[in-house]
This record gives structure tokens, sequence and C-alpha cells, in this order.
């Protein structure tokens, strides 16, 4: 399904509705990785790092719209969402549903240990956030240069206790044959590494290679 109509109905549903936090509120019934095979490959990773490199990997099965970036400084972790969309088309709710539905999953797998220091977005914020700061438990920053979380590493690394070796294998062998990139995602995937990478000065096509885990040529 196109990305950009899904913004456009998430926007049109959540004015006909009066509610701001739409978005958010679907990602609430959000509790799973995604369906069958794709949900025990995620949940049964061995820490939440090992799921978002997952996610990269997996695209073509979950969301080819949506790009991930882990940025480690130290012992803080920046995780970076994007949407790529159509330019002009808004995306506030899509964006906070995908922000929103990362929480979910990362309550889900480290329970009480996931704890972000502050969630991220890059549009104004609404007139009243009240159900933001109730749904994410921590500050809630509008208008930032990036949509997502800044946690620290320990988050990031900390073991998952459902966590099964046997299963992940079981599923990757289902999965690759079906992670079949589509004539026309590398262009796309470049687009991604690129609107990713262009706010922090890191963009370059090196980096772009390094992003996509290919070389230069």
């Amino acid at each position: 399904v196109p990305v950009s109509p899904v913004c456009r109905l998430l926007e049109l549903t959540a004015e006909k509705a009066h509610c701001r936090a739409f978005g958010l509120r679907v990602a609430q019934t959000r509790q799973q990785f995604g369906t069958g095979v794709m949900n025990i490959l995620l949940a049964h990773k061995r820490t939440l790092r090992e799921v978002l490199v997952a996610a990269a990997q997996y695209r073509h099965l979950l969301n080819e719209a949506l790009a991930i970036y882990v940025e480690t400084a130290g012992n803080t972790v920046t995780i970076r969402e994007e949407l790529l969309v159509q330019p002009g088309t808004t995306s506030v709710q899509a964006i906070e549903l995908a922000v929103g539905a990362l929480a979910q999953h990362s309550s889900a797998l480290l329970g009480e240990h996931w704890k972000p220091r502050s969630v991220h977005f890059t549009h104004a914020a609404p007139a009243d956030a009240a159900f933001h700061r109730q749904f994410f438990g921590c500050a809630v920053q509008f208008g930032s240069d990036f949509n997502g979380f800044v946690c620290t590493a320990a988050d990031l690394d900390y073991p998952n206790p459902s966590a099964d070796p046997e299963l992940v294998r079981y599923a990757e062998n289902l999965a690759n044959p079906l992670n079949v990139a589509a004539a026309d995602s590398t262009p796309l995937d470049v687009r991604k590494a690129i609107y990713l990478l262009l706010p922090i000065d890191q963009v370059g096509i090196e980096l772009v290679a390094k992003q996509l885990n290919l070389t230069v040529r």
C-alpha cells in the first residue's frame, strides 16, 4: 500500500474524529512487532539493538517507507525514525504512529527497563500534549530536528528475557527467501539513508554506502 495515501487517511481521520493524538491511540493497540514469522523473529532477538538491526534488514517484509537509524555517542543513543513520503504530504499522524509503535514494542520487549530520556518530533506541539506525555512517560519535545528517542546505551543492550536463538534461526530461515528487494528499492533505500544522515551532517557516498551495507562501487 503506498505510504502517502495512508498518511492522508490518518490525517483525515484525526481531523474528522477531532482527535489530535489519533496516531498514538492507534499505536497504543500495537502489542506485537508484526504477524507470523516476523513477530517471532523480532520478539526473540537478544536485545533491542538487535531488533532494530533486524528491522532494517527485513524492511521489505515490514515497512519499506520507514527508515530507522541508531546513533551512539558515549552512553547516549539516539533512535531516529523517518517516513519517505511525497513532497507536501502531511505525515504528523503517521510519524506519531511509527514512533508510538516502536515505544510499545520496546516496552513489551524490555518491560520496566525501557526508560527513554526523551521523545522528539519535528512537527509543532498540539494544543494539549497531555496524552503524549502520558503515553511515553517521559519528556516530549516538539519542533525538534528529528523524530524518535533519546535513551541510554544500556536500554538497547539490556537482555531480552524472552530471547530464544533457536526460534530466531527458525524464523530467519523462513523469512530470508521472502525478503527480496523490489526492482526499484535501491533508490528508495538511498533516499532513506540521505533523509537520516543529512540532518546530522554525515551525508556522503561513503557513509550512505555503509548505512546500506554496500561498497561505494
